[in-house]
């Protein structure tokens, strides 16, 4: 008989430890499976930092506001201020970097309640966050709102992502079309309850509509800009977004700059065409060092097609490189697709293979997009000598796709297949060295985002057809960005005159009295809405509220006032300033001493 306890029951068998396996099935993550991520066959150490290159630092990979320039510094302010803004400008303006900076501030200031997202999914991978479709749960996207929302309300995540949720990011909004954007305003509106446009969310939305527009099916009508839907000027995107102008990809050539500028409008000058003629493989050896440059195909069975017959020509069987995944228990498929575009899963290499290498390393002189060729193995690591003469051995460094609970995290050597890649795949990316064949373009704006990819012309060649065929712009985008840069430029020269009314009374000369030291609504004497559009109506302005103005009796017309003397600048100051954002107005207020409060109470009454 087994033993008994004191009163004759017998005695409950000790259970068993549980297996340090088990204890992680029934946290909140798991480990998946450990697979090798040396050469194929051998076994991984105990400790993947001792295979490591270089330990994560985290704090290393932060910008300081330092490293923004002066127009990226007066967006950020604007953004953290809580406007919504749509930052754009040519490719090479630093829209990425800027993005990336105000990820990393909302993110301190919100924990958790940041939606990291883009259009697509190797943009959203450089961000380190999902694509807009995964997190909003509404699948393609292409039903009605109503059968969209009964979609989204039967996932407890997706309502508790747009209801936890604060500032919302989108990368690479122009290939997002107008239905979409409207559709995605309605759920955030429905499901968090709350009529203003995206449910309250401060939207933060990044990209360029001069490059590759949203993907449309074949034999369907082109889609409509996300710029054209009620969505977006309901937000307010039009008056918040931001043009970057200063070049940073291709500072060091200005000539090329220059070209660029006039491609992503469709414009091809006799200049370009002889600069480009330059580039092209029959006039221009190929590098000699050995590292061939990154083919830029239109379309994916050329990629693949040329990246498999490039690694079977090389001699020897392949090196097989498995990445190791820590992720949640809850992990999509879908996200699991996001970290695979990031870095892949599984890296065939080869002696003698051309890579990209996948990060940023200063110490090294690398950049995302770096090109190199593998040299040998040394203890499962490829040593890799790359285009700026440097030569490193590749260790695994830590990727994560998310953040907090949601992190997912991959183990691997960064680096990946580099003889081609899909114009669209390198979209967003700098690459130092580069092969065009534009042959296939069908796109517009497909082979400027092709050209802009380069620093300069010294690592591009061009094959086949001129990389200028099928270089042309949307005219409804041409006109878009005319509108903006004029709304622009009229805030621009409104600011400058009230910030510096000095300068103005020295214009208008010596015979003008000097403006009071304060407007009328501190003195209690607000002008109302219809005073100053009786005022506008009368051509001698008796009403005007410049008590100025009205003792010189000034009797000079509305369109008079209105080319540009300093008495008419005065007088439309009060309806120009209504289009300004409150910090601008506070910060006006500032320089010319008056209360802030009060100001802005006037203006955006």
């Amino acid at each position: 008989m087994g033993a008994r306890g004191p009163r004759g029951k017998p005695r409950a068998k000790p259970r068993a430890k549980p297996r340090a396996a088990s204890k992680f099935r029934r946290g909140r993550r798991r480990i998946r499976p450990m697979r090798s991520f040396l050469v194929s066959g051998e076994q991984p150490g105990p400790d993947i930092q001792d295979v490591d290159a270089e330990p994560h630092d985290p704090e290393a990979e932060r910008i300081s506001e330092s490293q923004l320039t002066a127009e990226q510094r007066a967006a950020a302010a604007r953004a953290l201020a809580g406007e919504n803004l749509f930052l754009t400008g040519a490719a090479g303006t630093g829209k990425s970097f800027l993005l990336r900076f105000l990820v990393q501030e909302f993110s301190q200031r919100h924990p958790g309640q940041v939606a990291v997202t883009a259009s697509t999914g190797i943009a959203a991978a450089h961000l380190g966050g999902q694509t807009i479709h995964s997190f909003a749960g509404v699948g393609v996207g292409t039903a009605p709102l109503a059968k969209t929302l009964q979609q989204v309300q039967k996932s407890s995540a997706a309502v508790q992502r747009w209801k936890s949720t604060k500032v919302l990011v989108i990368d690479e909004i122009s290939m997002i079309d107008g239905e979409l954007l409207e559709l995605l305003c309605g759920v955030a509106r429905a499901v968090r309850k709350q009529s203003a446009p995206f449910g309250g969310l401060q939207v933060l939305f990044c990209g360029d509509f001069l490059q590759l527009p949203p993907v449309q099916e074949r034999g369907k009508l082109a889609r409509k800009f996300c710029f054209a839907s009620a969505a977006w000027k309901k937000a307010g995107l039009d008056e918040g977004t931001v043009l970057l102008c200063q070049t940073v990809r291709q500072a060091s050539d200005r000539e090329f700059g220059k070209v660029l500028n006039e491609l992503r409008v469709g414009h091809v000058s006799d200049e370009a065409r002889t600069l480009l003629a330059k580039c092209h493989v029959g006039v221009k050896s190929q590098p000699k060092d050995g590292i061939l440059p990154t083919k830029l195909y239109c379309l994916n069975k050329n990629v693949d097609a040329e990246n498999a017959a490039r690694l079977r020509q090389l001699p020897g069987a392949p090196q097989i490189l498995r990445a190791h995944d820590l992720c949640p228990r809850n992990t999509t498929p879908a996200q699991m697709g996001l970290l695979d575009k990031k870095v892949p899963a599984e890296l065939h290499l080869k002696v003698g293979a051309q890579v990209l290498h996948l990060r940023n390393e200063p110490n090294l002189g690398l950049v995302n997009g770096s090109r190199g060729i593998v040299e040998a193995f040394q203890d499962g690591k490829p040593l890799v000598r790359f285009d700026n003469g440097k030569t490193a051995c590749i260790g695994v460094h830590k990727f994560t796709l998310g953040a907090g609970r949601n992190t997912l995290s991959r183990f691997q050597v960064p680096l990946k297949l580099g003889w081609a890649l899909t114009v669209h795949k390198a979209q967003g990316m700098t690459l130092t060295r580069a092969e065009l064949q534009m042959d296939d373009a069908f796109e517009a704006g497909q082979s400027y985002v092709a050209l802009s990819r380069l620093t300069g012309t010294s690592g591009l060649w061009i094959r086949g057809a001129s990389a200028t065929n099928g270089v042309r712009a949307h005219e409804e985008v041409l006109r878009y960005y005319e509108a903006a840069e004029k709304k622009l430029r009229t805030k621009e020269v409104l600011v400058a005159e009230c910030a510096q009314p000095s300068a103005a009374k020295e214009r208008d000369g010596p015979g003008r009295p000097p403006r009071s030291p304060k407007p009328d609504f501190q003195a209690g004497i607000s002008p109302s809405k219809s005073e100053h559009t009786a005022a506008a109506q009368t051509t001698t302005r008796k009403n005007c509220p410049d008590p100025d103005r009205n003792r010189q009796g000034d009797s000079r017309t509305t369109e008079e006032a209105e080319t540009g003397s300093l008495a008419g600048r005065r007088f439309n100051r009060d309806f120009q300033c209504r289009c300004l954002t409150g910090h601008v107005v506070q910060g006006l207020a500032r320089r010319l001493g008056y209360p802030s409060e009060d100001m802005v109470r006037h203006y955006r009454r």
